[in-house]
Order: structure tokens, then sequence, then C-alpha cells
């Protein structure tokens, strides 16, 4: 720490920005590192048995087992989309069809306040760029397929490879 403050010092601006966001990274990584008990964790991928009693649930006669579905599939976030669409392309009910397309509206919404942490928090990372960034970075990468967080770790480590290669 006491290097990379000093390394503040140099003429090189490039130099100068790495070092600060040296200095400031060390509480965003502690706070941030998965295999520490950080607040970051990989998506953890859904159940698809749950998930098929619960799109199951969606054409409960009573209101309240359809309701509660509802709510618990949209809680589930983007990697319920191709299960969303595989039924409707089953051509479901009028009920099934009008939850479905308003869970699938949800999804596209504004991301909720845990899904906006994680994706500045991995803007933060990609930019730190240090070798612990990267770490973090691969963890969060290995979460659910479909998860919006899991692409957006992927994504900035190809751009992080993309950086550190030759003739760039």
């Amino acid at each position: 720490m006491q290097a990379a403050v000093r390394s503040l010092e140099p003429e090189s601006s490039e130099l100068k920005t790495k070092a600060a966001l040296t200095v400031a990274s060390k509480p965003l990584l502690r706070y941030s590192d998965p295999t520490r008990g950080g607040v970051l964790q990989p998506v953890a991928a859904v159940d698809a048995q749950r998930v098929k009693k619960l799109l199951a649930d969606l054409d409960s006669e009573r209101f309240a087992v359809r309701d509660a579905a509802t709510k618990e599939l949209t809680a589930m976030g983007e990697q319920l989309e191709p299960a969303l669409r595989r039924v409707l392309e089953s051509k479901p009910s009028l009920e099934v069809r009008n939850r479905v397309q308003a869970i699938q509206a949800s999804l596209r919404g504004v991301p909720s306040i845990p899904t906006l942490r994680t994706l500045r928090a991995i803007r933060a990372l990609e930019d730190i760029g240090t070798t612990e960034a990267r770490q973090i970075l691969r963890k969060l990468a290995d979460g659910a397929t479909g998860a919006r967080e899991t692409r957006e770790a992927n994504k900035a480590l190809d751009r992080l490879a993309l950086r550190r290669s030759p003739g760039r």
C-alpha cells in the first residue's frame, strides 16, 4: 500500500492513475472478494425442478398460489428467460401467458438494487484491473449462465484480456 502511495509521485499520468486505483481499490477488493466472504457472490443457478413447479403454479385455481409463483419467478431474474419463452411457445392459458409476459416485462426494467450494486462493482473491478480484481471477476463469471451479472463479469474479463494483448 505504501509503495502504491509513493508511486503517485512519478511524472507518468498512466502510472499515477494506476497507483491511485490501486490505493482506492483495497477496500473494494476486500469488500467484494467472494473467497473471503465478501458481499459479491456469483449468481446461483436456479433449481430447474423448482422453476418447473412454479411455472405450473401460474395456472393454479387459487389466486394466492398464482401470485406467489409470479413473485418468486420474478425474483429469480433474467436466467429464467429461456424457460419463460418455452412456456409462451407452448400456447398456455390466457392467465399463464399474461403472467409470463408480466414477468418478462419486469425483467427488462430497471435491475434490482443488489444487481445494480454488483454491476457497478464489476465495472469498478474492471477499471482497477489488478490481478486480485481479475480473480474476483473470474469468481463472478462462474455464476449462473443466464444471469446478467455473470455475463457482465465475462465481458469485463474479455475486455481486460484485450487490454493486455500484445499490439494494443
